[in-house]
């Protein structure tokens, strides 16, 4: 991705922007926006699914919960999260997470 000015708009449930869909390891991301500072998408993340510890140095990163519980790791904080909840990752610091609901 380059970086730009977040652009104004909507962008509709399970669509991406630009129509940007992602799958990696088991979870398929859509990419919702992006910027210089920010970066937003939907994602389904299947029970047993993890995204390991990683960096975005320049953006800021969110994760809005609608079902389930998250495992996550945020710097050297050990924390969880559930529905309604909203993850802050802010650029440069260490995340991880692991949907440990049990597969069914």
């Amino acid at each position: 991705m380059t970086d730009r000015a977040l652009s104004p708009g909507v962008t509709s449930a399970g669509e991406g922007q630009d129509r940007v869909v992602w799958n990696v390891l088991g979870h398929t991301y859509y990419l919702k926006a992006h910027g210089a500072s920010c970066f937003c998408f939907e994602t389904f993340d299947p029970p047993g699914t993890f995204v390991p510890l990683h960096i975005h140095p320049r953006q800021d990163e969110f994760i809005y919960l609608l079902e389930g519980t998250f495992d996550l790791q945020l710097g050297a904080a050990k924390i969880q999260a559930g529905p309604g909840d909203l993850v802050r990752m802010p650029m440069g610091l260490p995340h991880a997470y692991y949907n440990n609901t049990d597969v069914p």
